[in-house]
């Protein structure tokens, strides 16, 4: 008798893709287990500002039709999200700002509530690395101030100096907004997110 080999099965797409979700909850997971004091927020980051002082926008909206939570992270395809799909699909005739406003999560007693109902959460992250030199690109193409800026600069005058100047790590109110860390929007710690997607599959991910 000749014993040929058994042939194993291919994964499809969706079990892949379901492992590379279980694979990047891990390690979120792992990494809040070792760094939890400094990444665990007593109070989720729902009150931060979006791109100025006139927006006291919550990065953290639930639209209740869908049931859907969603965490928006600057120069991670936010944009994408919300006005190309969000936007889109409910019709409210709202400017970006008012739209998150109005879907926005006011408190963390009625975040925590949601949360109790398993709504579909998600969020889109990029490389750091990646996220800074698409907020250079942006600064230098809409301020005046960073026209002439090189990227060294910018890093250590917008990011590293304000970093060490921050008094709280958690939030770094001093830095840009657009410059934050994914967690002071998102508090990955706080939260477990059914969906981590990221810009190097954004396709995949929005399938």
């Amino acid at each position: 008798d000749i014993n040929l080999p058994s042939q194993s099965r291919i994964p499809s797409p969706v079990e892949l893709w379901t492992q590379e979700q279980t694979k990047r909850k891990l390690s979120i997971e792992k990494v809040c287990q070792e760094h939890s004091s400094e990444l665990y927020y007593d109070n989720d980051p729902l009150s931060d500002m979006l791109y100025d002082d006139v927006y006291n926008i919550n990065y953290i909206i639930f639209i209740p039709k869908y049931n859907i939570l969603h965490c928006g992270v600057p120069k991670a395809g936010t944009t994408t999200w919300v006005e190309g799909t969000f936007m889109k699909q409910e019709a409210l005739q709202l400017d970006r700002a008012n739209f998150l406003r109005h879907f926005k999560i006011d408190n963390t007693t009625t975040l925590n509530n949601i949360l109790g109902e398993n709504p579909v959460s998600f969020t889109n992250v990029r490389h750091p690395f990646e996220r800074l030199v698409s907020a250079y690109i942006m600064f230098r193409k809409h301020s005046e101030e960073f026209k002439e800026k090189t990227f060294q600069q910018f890093l250590t005058e917008q990011v590293l100096m304000k970093t060490n100047i921050s008094q709280n790590k958690n939030t770094f109110w001093e830095m840009n907004q657009h410059l934050w860390p994914s967690n002071a929007y998102c508090a990955f710690c706080n939260i477990n997110y059914t969906v981590i997607s990221k810009m190097e599959t954004f396709n995949e991910d929005r399938m």
